[in-house]
């Protein structure tokens, strides 16, 4: 099938033959959305949307869901439609995006061959296709692709609103407690040198590390494919050593990660989508309590 308008679709389909083809990664590379995003960093470097669309399938789970059609026994055309409409409906990528990354994701696998491919119209939504094996199919009654605040398809024309938080009683409220533990004993000066608090931050640790320019850095080490295209901070809150982060990228969609405080600064999780009836979902790990995450879900206005 033709790209949809990549200009660097036919260096894509080599990179990804070069990842499959290499003893030291071969197909498994491409399940895992850290690994894809670091080879198509070297790879790829001028190709921003193509990386991103195969990175964000990586994450979807595209390739597994590909040899799951296989071992069932069905043809490369009709796997290549259903995986790329499941990958439509959750992500904010257009339909012939969606079966572009599916179809070269099923080349370098070899379930078929360039010239051998032919998909058929579609006749049917996103919604309407099967779960990819070994999945369980979404929830009828919670449509992620409702322009509501969250990391499930935002439309890219939408702002996504960050509740107001009151910036005066958090300025007050930390003026006090410089107070009451300089009167303790603590050092007065690096407690009233620390940045103000963030309005979203609630944590017990020093609101100095939570910062959106540390958040930023830490974002960034856990998820270098951000470095290969443009995309947008949204939103974050932070409480008891956690933080949550909602970014959005035009090429990737929204994504959402959790990221802890350490001794030594943020640590962050790959970026990832969250079902907000079943949090934290399938985020990946290590992640806060069940309450926790529910609070700074609600603090950061994602869910």
């Amino acid at each position: 099938m033709a790209a949809p308008s990549l200009e660097h679709a036919d260096q894509a389909r080599a990179a990804l033959r070069a990842i499959v083809a290499d003893p030291a990664h071969g197909p498994g590379a491409l399940d895992s959305p850290q690994m894809t995003a670091n080879l198509l960093e070297d790879l790829l470097p001028d190709a921003p949307r193509e990386t991103g669309l195969l990175v964000a399938a990586a994450r979807a789970g595209l390739p597994a869901a590909l040899r799951g059609y296989a071992a069932q026994g069905m043809d490369a055309a009709t796997a290549i439609r259903l995986a790329a409409a499941t990958f439509a409906g959750r992500t904010a990528f257009a339909a012939d995006a969606c079966e572009w990354v599916a179809a070269e994701l099923a080349i370098a696998l070899g379930l078929t061959g360039a010239g051998e491919l032919v998909i058929a119209p579609r006749s049917a939504g996103p919604s309407e296709a099967p779960p990819a094996p070994g999945q369980t199919a979404p929830d009828p009654t919670a449509d992620v692709r409702q322009p509501t605040p969250g990391p499930d398809r935002t439309e890219p024309a939408a702002p996504v609103p960050v509740r107001p938080r009151d910036r005066r009683r958090l300025v007050l409220a930390a003026c006090a407690a410089g107070l009451v533990l300089a009167i303790a004993g603590f050092a007065i000066g690096a407690w009233y040198d620390r940045p103000p608090s963030s309005p979203a931050a609630g944590s017990h640790q020093s609101s100095a590390t939570c910062t959106q320019a540390a958040l930023t850095k830490a974002l960034i080490a856990g998820n270098p494919q951000l470095k290969t295209f443009s995309w947008q901070f949204k939103s974050f809150a932070c409480r008891d050593g956690w933080a949550v982060v909602r970014v959005y990228a035009s090429t990737a969609g929204t994504g959402v990660t959790f990221l802890q405080h350490t001794p030594s600064g943020w640590s962050s999780n790959a970026l990832s989508e969250i079902n907000c009836t079943e949090i934290p979902g399938l985020l990946d790990t290590p992640v806060p309590t069940h309450a926790l995450a529910v609070s700074l879900l609600d603090k950061a206005g994602i869910c």
